[in-house]
C-alpha cells in the first residue's frame, strides 16, 4: 500500500489528506463512494485494501495478502507489455510447469482411485471405509472438463437456421481475428459473454449475454465478438486440458478440508451432536492448517500462471481492436469498468416492464451520465480487480494497452440496420428473460 495515515516518517500525510490533497505530488484526492481517497495523477493510495467486516480477521489476512500479490502482477505485466507489439503468448515454460504438475496431480488422483477401489473389493469393514474416502477424494478434486449438456441446461442454444444473421456476423469476425468458428452458440440471460471449451471432445461454446449484447454499441459487439472467439487462439492456460488440474485441484482440496463445510451443514440432535462437536473441537484445527496451507498452494498456482493467463486476456483485447477499431475496443473496456451499475440499471427496467429497447436506453443514458467521472471509475478498477485470480487483467490497463497500440480502423462494421435485424432474431428469448432477470436482478 501506499504511506499509512499515520506513518510518521512521512508528517504531511495527514494533513494533505485532510484537505483533500496527495501527500505526494499534491494534487487533488479523488473520490468515490465507499472507497477509500487516491490521486489519479500518481496513483497514491490506489492500492488501498477495503477489509469486509462480514468475515474474520484471518479471512481479511488472506484477502489482503492476495490483493497486494495481485496488484503487483498486474502492474509487473503492464510494465512488461507497454509499448511493444502485442503477439499470440506461446507455450513456454509456466505453461509447462503447470502441465508437468497437472500430470502429477493426476496420476495421484488415478493413484487414489485405484488403491480405494482395491480397498473396497479386498478389505475389511474399516479398511473399505477407508478405501470409500480414497475414492470420493478422487472422484470430488478431479478436473472438471465441463460437459455439452450443463452448458444446454440452463441456457438456450441458436442456431444458423433460426438465427442466420447472428451466426453470419460471427463468420465474419471469426474470419477476421483467425479465429475457428464455436461448435455450439447459446444465448443466457446474464449480463456476460464468455467462450469456453468442454468435455474430452473440446467443443468450443461461444456464450452471449443477452443484457449485455443488447446494451452495447453496433461497433462494441464486434469488439465483444472478437474478444472471446480470441480465447478459441490465444493459448489461455485456464482454457488448456494440459494445464487445468494445477490451477482447480488445490482449490477443490481446500474447499473440501475447511472445518466449515466439514462440520457446519449438518444438524444433529442429542447425543449426536455432543459427538460430533467433540470431534469437530479436536480435528477442527487440524483441518483448518491444512485446508489454509492447500489455499496458499492453490494461490501460487495461480500466481505461476496469472501472468500467461492475462497476456492472452490482452492478445484478446489485441484482436476485438483489429477487428471493431481501436475506438469499439476502448469504450468497451469503459463498459466492464461500470458492469455492476448497469446490471442494476437493467434490472430496474425489467422490473418496470422494459425490454430490450429499454434495457439499451437505459444504458445509453447511464454511460452518458458517468461520462465526467468514467477515467476515474476505470482507473478504480486497478484496485477492485488486483487479485492473482481474477480472470481479467483491470479495466484500466486493458485501456492503456490498447490506446499504446498504432490507431487501428475496423475490418468488420456492424451497422445500425444489420445489428436491428440481428437483434430482431433474438427478440423471441426477450420476454422470458427480462422476467428471468426481473425476479433475479
Amino acid at each position: 500500500m501506499g504511506a499509512g495515515w499515520d506513518d510518521p516518517a512521512v508528517s504531511i500525510i495527514p494533513t494533505a489528506v485532510q484537505h483533500g490533497l496527495c501527500p505526494q505530488c499534491q494534487s487533488a484526492l479523488a473520490v468515490e463512494p465507499g472507497e477509500a481517497p487516491w490521486c489519479a495523477r500518481c496513483e497514491w493510495n490506489l492500492d488501498a485494501f477495503t477489509p469486509d467486516p462480514l468475515v474474520g480477521r484471518l479471512t481479511n489476512l488472506q484477502e489482503r495478502w492476495a490483493h497486494r500479490i495481485g496488484y503487483e502482477l498486474d502492474r509487473d505485466l503492464f510494465a512488461q507489455l507497454s509499448g511493444r507489439p502485442l503477439t499470440r503468448p506461446g507455450s513456454g515454460g509456466v505453461s509447462a510447469a503447470l502441465t508437468i504438475i497437472s500430470l502429477v496431480l493426476a496420476a495421484v488422483l488415478l493413484g487414489l482411485a485405484a488403491g480405494g477401489v482395491w480397498l473396497l473389493i479386498a478389505g475389511h469393514f474399516l479398511v473399505k471405509l477407508i478405501g470409500l474416502v480414497m475414492v470420493a477424494f478422487a472422484v470430488l478434486c478431479r478436473p472438471r472438463l465441463g460437459r455439452l449438456r450443463d452448458v444446454h441446461s440452463p441456457y438456450d442454444e441458436v442456431t444458423w437456421d433460426r438465427q442466420p444473421r447472428l451466426f453470419a456476423f460471427v463468420d465474419r469476425v471469426a474470419q477476421a481475428v483467425g479465429a475457428p468458428l464455436p461448435h455450439v452458440l447459446v444465448l443466457s440471460h446474464e449480463w456476460n459473454a464468455s467462450a469456453t471449451v468442454v468435455g474430452f471432445a473440446r467443443r468450443r461454446v461461444l456464450t452471449l449475454g443477452l443484457p449485455l449484447w443488447t446494451a452495447l454499441r453496433p461497433q462494441e459487439r464486434v469488439a465483444l465478438l472478437a474478444h472471446e472467439l480470441g480465447h478459441f487462439i490465444n493459448n489461455d492456460n485456464r482454457r488448456n486440458l494440459r494445464t487445468q488440474t494445477a490451477l482447480t485441484f488445490f482449490a477443490h482440496v481446500a474447499h473440501l478440508l475447511d472445518p466449515r463445510e466439514l462440520f457446519g451443514r449438518t444438524e444433529f440432535d442429542g447425543l449426536m451432536e455432543l459427538a460430533v462437536k467433540v470431534v469437530e473441537l479436536a480435528v477442527a484445527p487440524v483441518f483448518w492448517l491444512l485446508s489454509r496451507l492447500c489455499w496458499l498452494l492453490h494461490l501460487a498456482m495461480h500466481v505461476l500462471g496469472a501472468r500467461a493467463s492475462q497476456r492472452s486476456e490482452y492478445y484478446a483485447d489485441d484482436l476485438a481492436a483489429r477487428a471493431a477499431g481501436s475506438t469499439a475496443a476502448l469504450t468497451l473496456t469503459d463498459v466492464a469498468s461500470c458492469s455492476d451499475s448497469y446490471l442494476a440499471i437493467v434490472g430496474s427496467r425489467a422490473r418496470g416492464g422494459a425490454g430490450m429497447q429499454g434495457w439499451r436506453e437505459a444504458v445509453e443514458s447511464a454511460r452518458a451520465a458517468v461520462a465526467p467521472r468514467q477515467a476515474r471509475l476505470r482507473q478504480l478498477t486497478l484496485r477492485r480487480a488486483a487479485s492473482p485470480f481474477s480472470s481479467h487483467p483491470p479495466a484500466e490497463l486493458r485501456h492503456r494497452v490498447i490506446a499504446a497500440q498504432p490507431h487501428r480502423d475496423p475490418q468488420v462494421v456492424l451497422g445500425e440496420a444489420e445489428a436491428a435485424a440481428i437483434d430482431a432474431e433474438l427478440a423471441a428469448f426477450e420476454e422470458r428473460y427480462r422476467r428471468i432477470i426481473a425476479a433475479a436482478w
